[in-house]
């Protein structure tokens, strides 16, 4: 009945019943006659009108702070109620700490009950870094899975479960317990984290969280950064070489890292030095050190740069 007092999302035809007999126990009230209207929140009881909710229904009524009532709490409430003068009474459990994240979220009727925001210290004032920084800097691959663990984790609270395990990625959103009412809360608190404004349309546009994460990282980190070479710090350190060399070396270095430019790219056989055709430099050497070309490490095969090119301990 608490419907009638806060406004549930989903019970607004019980809400405007439910205050109608609140407004009659109180138009009974002003003419001298009894009357006492309870708007009751949820009871632990298995039977009644909870006893049809499912855990999409119960999930979304903690989310608003609602928590079940004991039986024996109940009965209690129900004497002190009848023994006062007030025509209407919200017995009801409301766990504080339980509202939503923002104030926004919570319902208005509740909103002066929420906790007070903890004092923040100079350090930490800053705000936490949004979606669009935290993807910066990543591969797409990283980018999808960090949006796709957080619309787990969201999808998971939606529909009632404790863990964002027990979803899965590749499933159907409306198979995974959502319905009407929760798309549209589960839509609205990924606006919230995103600062998107995704259409109502969005969970059949896209009705995966897999297909869903690839939307919202094309929106919010179109580019994607590239995954970083594992021997580019080797790569720096000849490029930052390059100033020390003699003239004989710095082209002893360009007909080298050319032939293995070519073997690279193409897999072409380059010039030998008398005019014929040769396999470039970098697989001779590499050959004549005993190691297989395809199984040797990035280390193996800069080691072979290094000693051909000059460039090994006498710094040459």
């Amino acid at each position: 009945s608490i419907a009638g007092a806060i406004g549930n999302p989903g019970q607004a035809n019980y809400a405007a019943a439910n205050t109608f007999l609140d407004a009659l126990a109180q138009h009974r009230h002003a003419h001298g006659l009894p009357a006492t209207s309870l708007a009751w929140g949820l009871w632990e009881a298995d039977g009644g009108m909870a006893g049809s909710l499912d855990e999409v229904g119960k999930a979304r009524l903690n989310r608003g702070g609602i928590v079940p009532l004991p039986v024996e709490r109940g009965l209690e409430l129900l004497d002190i109620a009848l023994a006062q003068d007030p025509a209407l009474y919200v017995p009801a459990r409301l766990d504080t700490a339980g509202f939503p994240d923002t104030v926004e979220a919570t319902q208005p009727v509740l909103r002066g009950l929420r906790r007070p925001a903890v004092r923040r210290t100079a350090r930490d004032t800053a705000e936490p870094a949004g979606f669009e920084q935290r993807l910066a800097g990543r591969t797409e691959d990283e980018q999808h899975r960090m949006l796709l663990d957080h619309i787990l984790d969201r999808l998971a609270s939606a529909v009632g479960h404790t863990s964002a395990g027990a979803v899965d990625g590749e499933a159907g959103f409306m198979d995974t317990g959502l319905d009407s009412l929760t798309a549209v809360e589960f839509r609205n608190t990924l606006n919230r984290d995103t600062g998107l404004r995704l259409p109502a349309t969005a969970l059949f546009d896209y009705p995966t969280p897999t297909e869903l994460a690839a939307h919202l990282r094309t929106e919010l980190a179109p580019d994607a950064a590239e995954p970083v070479l594992p021997f580019a710090a080797d790569l720096d350190r000849i490029e930052a070489a390059l100033p020390t060399l003699f003239p004989q070396a710095r082209d002893d270095l360009a007909a080298r890292l050319q032939g293995f430019l070519t073997r690279l790219t193409a897999g072409q056989r380059v010039a030998g030095p008398a005019g014929g055709t040769s396999a470039d430099p970098v697989e001779t050497a590499v050959v004549e050190t005993g190691t297989d070309i395809e199984s040797a490490t990035d280390d193996e095969i800069f080691n072979i740069i290094d000693n051909e090119l000059g460039l090994g301990s006498h710094g040459e």
